[in-house]
C-alpha cells in the first residue's frame, strides 16, 4: 500500500488522505458530513477498493454530490483523466467504500454538507489506524478479505477519540450491503453502522 499522508489545504479545513504517487490516475473523493455526525462527532471507516480501470471509467448515473461542489474546482484541481467522487454521511458510525483504478491512486477529504453554514474551522479529524481486515458473511460464513482500511475520528461534542477507536475496531467491514443500511453513489458506497453495533 502506498504511504498515506494527512494534509491540510491552506485557507480551508479540507482534510486529505493521499496516496503517495501523485502522477497516477486518481479517484478524488469528498465525504460530506451531515448531522448528527457533523457536530456530535463519530467514526468513519474508509475502505478504498481497487477495481479494473475499464470498470472505473464507466459512468453509472448514480448520484455524485461532488459534481455539484464548485468549490472543489478552484481549491482541489484534478487532472483530465481523474474522477471526482462524493458521498454523504450522517450516522455516528459510518463506513465509506470507494473505488479507485487498478494501478492508480486515491485521495479523500471531509467537508460539511453542501449549503451548510457549519464553520469549516470546527471540522477536525484524527486518523486512528491504517490496516486491513477479514470478515465472514453473516449467513453463509463465506470469507472476505478487505485489504485497505482506515479508521477516522470526526471531532465533535458527543464522541471521544477513544470511543471512536473502540467502535472502529468492533465494526465488521465485509459484506456491507448484507449487514448495513447503505446508499449507492457513483463508485462510492456509504453505510450506516451504528444500529448494527447497538444490536450486538
Amino acid at each position: 500500500m502506498a504511504l498515506l499522508l494527512l494534509m491540510l489545504l491552506a485557507g480551508t479545513s479540507y482534510l486529505y488522505a493521499i496516496a503517495e504517487d501523485e502522477t497516477k490516475i486518481l479517484s478524488d473523493v469528498t465525504i460530506y458530513l451531515e448531522p448528527p455526525i457533523l457536530g456530535d462527532g463519530g467514526t468513519v471507516i474508509i475502505l478504498p477498493r481497487e477495481i479494473p480501470i475499464e470498470v472505473w471509467r464507466q459512468t453509472t448515473g448514480l448520484e455524485n454530490p461532488a459534481l455539484k461542489d464548485r468549490r472543489l474546482d478552484d481549491r482541489v484541481p484534478i487532472k483530465e483523466f481523474d474522477r471526482r467522487l462524493g458521498a454523504i454521511v450522517a450516522d455516528p458510525i459510518s463506513i465509506v467504500q470507494f473505488d479507485f483504478p487498478e494501478g492508480g491512486a486515491f485521495q479523500f477529504r471531509f467537508s460539511p454538507f453542501l449549503g451548510s453554514d457549519y464553520p469549516m474551522e470546527k471540522l477536525g479529524t484524527v486518523l486512528l489506524s491504517v490496516g486491513s481486515a477479514g470478515d465472514l458473511h453473516p449467513k453463509t460464513a463465506e470469507e472476505a478479505d478487505v485489504p485497505r482500511t482506515q479508521i477516522m475520528h470526526i471531532l465533535g461534542s458527543q464522541m471521544t477519540e477513544e470511543q471512536s477507536r473502540i467502535r472502529g475496531d468492533e465494526i465488521r467491514v465485509g459484506f456491507l450491503k448484507e449487514r448495513y443500511n447503505c446508499r449507492d453513489y457513483e463508485l462510492v458506497l456509504s453505510c450506516a453502522a451504528s444500529a448494527d453495533l447497538l444490536n450486538e
